[in-house]
């Protein structure tokens, strides 16, 4: 059954924890990086809960998502926020209709 929540399957959940300072952020995050391209080819994908909040970019984003559940999400997110109001958390953005030709 559909749902909202991204790879699920997986048999395994990898975290990295370090200790984030104004600081630091950048390498932290560079590092993590790093260690989550190396493993991409090895996931099924991200979970949202451990992607920098806000700060999450689009992609990031999308791969929390099997391929049609983030297009179904776009979808719901049209018919109900297409001016994309919800926006401040791990934002799914609206497919957006086409416009005049």
């Amino acid at each position: 059954m559909p749902n909202s929540v991204g790879n699920r399957s997986a048999r395994y959940l990898l975290t990295v924890l370090d200790r984030v300072t104004d600081a630091n952020a950048d390498t932290v995050r560079a590092a993590h990086t790093r260690l989550t391209g190396a493993l991409a080819p090895l996931t099924t994908g991200r979970n949202l809960n451990f992607l920098y909040g806000a700060d999450a970019t689009p992609d990031q984003v999308r791969l929390a998502y099997a391929p049609d559940d983030y297009a179904r999400l776009r979808r719901i997110k049209a018919a109900y926020d297409p001016g994309n109001l919800f926006r401040l958390n791990h934002n799914i953005r609206p497919i957006l209709s086409p416009g005049p030709r």
